[in-house]
């Protein structure tokens, strides 16, 4: 078959049908062997299995040469195709689709139609319809893994607007791909689930009754997501609630819980543990609890008590607070890990050994440097108490484009540096429990990093990650920017996201950081904006509790149940679903704000050059070249200021953007 199609000496219908036939089951391997063998590079017939070839992998750079150079076709088909190619090089999603709309009216069923309208959508941000188009082409090739991996990032960008069985299929699979982060499709999952079970406050149906508790003992997917993500809703929060009530009462009438109900507690349980328990608990069910930690007591206290009878009561309280600050934690850990009933070993291996080896990591963490800034020590004891963030998943995805070239910074408006060409030295300056630092090394393997913290229970959490992970291209260190002036390290690249403005002089903290880049080199910094922190900065104005759990508790539960309009930009952050991310949202020990016309006179007078602003898609950028009518404002911050005057939600997150020293 591959020989005929390497024969072929003109390009009839039946012929462009039997090569699309042809390439459709053709493996990877196999696929790109036929593609590069090219008898004659000018073969209209080795023309579609060129773009194919383009498409199949995402290899735009090759599209490009590939339509430039094939000024030889003539086929009225083939030159439809070539140009759909052309106007997707270029960026024209509109005129992509109107083209596929003419290829598919000529009769010939064409698989590609589906990959080109995709690409299309993606770029046109109808990320729904780019899921299916993808996942269409994805059943249709077995040269499919690259469709895959854009299917499943589509799924990052879905807010669902109703439920759909087709995309809760595409999330299941979508959690089962172990190389992708669950937290990205929190907000595709928690769509879902609120239209699912029909989880609407106002509305009053989010009661739950024996009907509706079957249904969630039933659902792989609600259960699946728990254990993995926290789900940024006030109304699956009360829901969350309402299942962990309903465990706990059944339980105190029969002493018991059904066997079906361990992948409930289960997920509940880890659910609980991502969000640091984090939900409201009324006084009722404290009550509870506490007679259920007196009956573990009393059961670990007799030498015949075994992991097996205590394995329900010990998963109900976890429900309420860590294992891990009980005083029979110790106890437990008597136990092995095989000891307890085989379903729920997951479980307790994080909730319960797991934080028993952070403490062990913990007293491992090497000091780079002292502490000794009063500011420092109280905004690291704030890490202590709370880690921040906890974390479970991690995108595992390489990029073999390597940091500089994925970042563009090797590249105008970027001052061109030759050690951007080589592996590169990168300080992550603030890493928290470090899922930042990890994902970079996963994803750019030749990067050595360097990534520091004032909290050592944070560093703990991240070298522990680190190690389950096998990384060797990454070290952890406490240490506090305010004393890094004499490290003889120097970087190309320095990442400094969401710390600055927790210091007590932020302007200090950028220039001990500047000295320790190299010539040319790059920083990335994040930095809280005032106009979108507006409704935070009136909360912590009229706030006068301390960022307890207790406090944070209690205040969560009084927004959600009465003041969700006042505070409508907290819930719909994610920050305001965990307690460490809370505290830091709402309570935090230090905090500086800032605009962008403040943002350009300091980069300006400490000889730094902005480079442009980073968004996790392209929409932003599309949104502001509107407004200003071309992209030749990009690096202008003045027009940015006025952008975000505009729309004040722009930078809710924070200001993320690049920055290079004057060569």
């Amino acid at each position: 078959m591959n020989a005929a199609l390497l024969e072929m000496d003109t390009v009839s219908h039946q012929k462009i049908v039997f090569c699309l036939d042809t390439i459709t089951q053709l493996d990877r391997d196999t696929f790109l062997s036929l593609a590069s063998h090219k008898a004659d590079n000018n073969a209209a017939d080795l023309f579609i299995i060129d773009i194919a070839r383009c498409l199949l992998t995402g290899d735009v750079q090759a599209l490009r040469q590939l339509v430039g150079r094939s000024g030889f076709i003539k086929q009225p088909y083939l030159v439809l195709l070539k140009r759909a190619c052309q106007y997707l090089c270029a960026e024209r999603a509109q005129d992509v689709i109107k083209t596929v709309v003419e290829l598919e009216a000529t009769g010939i069923s064409n698989p590609l139609c589906y990959v080109l309208a995709a690409e299309a959508q993606a770029m046109n941000h109808q990320y729904t319809e780019a899921f299916h188009n993808f996942s269409t082409a994805s059943n249709l090739f077995a040269c499919h893994e690259h469709l895959i991996i854009r299917s499943r990032h589509c799924l990052q960008h879905i807010e669902a607007t109703r439920y759909s069985l087709a995309l809760e299929k595409g999330a299941i699979e979508y959690l089962q791909d172990q190389r992708f982060d669950s937290a990205i499709i929190a907000p595709l999952a928690s769509s879902l689930i609120k239209y699912k079970y029909q989880l609407d406050n106002r509305a009053q149906t989010n009661i739950l009754d024996a009907s509706r508790y079957d249904d969630v003992k039933q659902d792989v997917f609600f259960l699946e997501i728990l254990k993995r993500a926290l789900l940024p809703d006030p109304d699956i929060e009360l829901f969350l609630i309402q299942l962990r009530k309903h465990l706990l009462d059944t339980f105190a009438q029969t002493e018991k819980l059904a066997l079906a109900d361990a992948a409930v507690l289960c997920a509940l349980a880890l659910q609980n543990d991502l969000n640091e328990h984090v939900h409201f608990v009324s006084t009722n069910e404290s009550n509870a609890v506490n007679l259920i930690h007196e009956k573990i007591k009393d059961t670990l206290n007799k030498p015949s008590a075994t992991a097996k009878q205590l394995a329900t009561q010990v998963l109900l309280t976890s429900l309420y607070e860590p294992l891990s600050e009980q005083p029979y934690c110790a106890q437990l850990l008597n136990y092995a890990i095989n000891d307890w009933p085989t379903d729920i070993q997951p479980c307790l291996e994080r909730i319960l050994y797991q934080h028993e080896e952070e403490l062990e990591f913990a007293n491992a963490i090497q000091p780079l440097t002292t502490i000794n800034n009063a500011v420092s020590l109280l905004v690291g004891s704030q890490y202590e108490a709370n880690p921040y963030p906890r974390w479970h998943d991690i995108s595992k995805l390489e990029n073999s484009a390597g940091y500089a070239k994925h970042n563009g910074i090797n590249k105008p408006p970027f001052i061109k540096a030759k050690h951007f060409d080589k592996p590169l030295k990168i300080l992550i300056a603030g890493c928290g429990t470090g899922k930042h630092p990890i994902a970079l090394a996963l994803k750019f393997p030749n990067v050595h990093i360097t990534a520091i913290d004032l909290s050592r229970r944070s560093l703990a959490y991240a070298t522990m990650k680190a190690t389950q992970l096998n990384l060797s291209n990454i070290r952890f260190y406490q240490a506090d920017i305010l004393e890094l002036s004499d490290l003889k390290d120097r970087f190309n690249v320095i990442e400094c996201m969401g710390v600055l403005h927790h210091m007590q002089d932020p302007i200090a903290g950028l220039q001990i950081l500047k000295g320790l880049l190299v010539k040319n080199g790059v920083m990335k910094l994040g930095l809280y904006s005032e106009i979108a922190r507006k409704e935070i900065a009136g909360f912590r104005e009229e706030n006068s509790r301390e960022g307890t759990k207790a406090a944070i508790r209690q205040m969560r539960h009084e927004v959600i149940a009465a003041q969700r309009e006042k505070y409508d930009n907290c819930l719909k952050s994610n920050d305001f679903y965990s307690t460490s991310m809370c505290r830091d949202l709402l309570f935090h020990a230090q905090e500086h704000t800032f605009t962008l016309t403040e943002l350009e006179t300091i980069l300006t007078k400490n000889e730094l050059l902005f480079k442009g602003f980073t968004f996790n898609t392209a929409e932003t950028f599309h949104k502001f070249t509107l407004s200003h009518g071309s992209h030749t404002k990009m690096l202008d911050l003045r027009a940015w200021h006025q952008f975000e005057t505009r729309n004040p939600q722009t930078f809710a997150g924070m200001y993320q953007f690049f920055t290079q020293i004057y060569s």
